[in-house]
């Protein structure tokens, strides 16, 4: 019985870690959107919880690859509760901050319909190569009464 509840113990400190945005607090009122504040916050949890598992079972593989005798009752006391190698607030670079932007072009902007659906943005060999490279929504795409249409 204790065994079972230091899990569910265990399961619930990591999702707050995860849910760690508002001091863990879900500040609507609505009982719908509480809901889905936490059942994303399980969803993220448990997606967490998968990838550290594929993590450990690589490294296992490794590991006994070299050599080393890994059985069931070892990795018993492995959780899948890991934090150490995640980044809840993403990791930034900036060295992109002392490039300096190229001059606004007030000459794209219009307010007519009929003149936004023709005229076409200048395209720079760095937005094509953007657009190539991450095959994303791109914002230096063709827009179309302010659709973003996929290039």
């Amino acid at each position: 019985m204790t065994a079972a509840t230091n899990k569910v113990e265990a399961f619930n400190g990591f999702s707050q870690w995860i849910g760690f945005g508002n001091g863990g607090v879900i500040t609507d009122n609505d009982p719908v959107e509480q809901e889905k504040t936490v059942k994303f916050n399980v969803l993220l949890t448990n997606a967490v919880i998968f990838h550290n598992a594929l993590d450990i079972a690589e490294i296992v593989r490794k590991l006994q690859e070299e050599g080393y005798v890994i059985g069931p009752e070892d990795l018993a006391h492995i959780p899948p509760y890991l934090t150490e190698h995640i980044r809840r607030f993403g990791e930034y670079s900036t060295h992109e901050l002392c490039i300096q932007p190229k001059a606004y072009d007030r000459t794209w902007t219009s307010t007519s319909a009929r003149s936004e659906a023709t005229t076409q943005p200048p395209r720079t060999a760095t937005a094509r190569r953007h657009d190539q490279e991450s095959r994303t929504w791109s914002p230096t795409g063709s827009e179309t009464r302010g659709h973003l249409i996929r290039r």
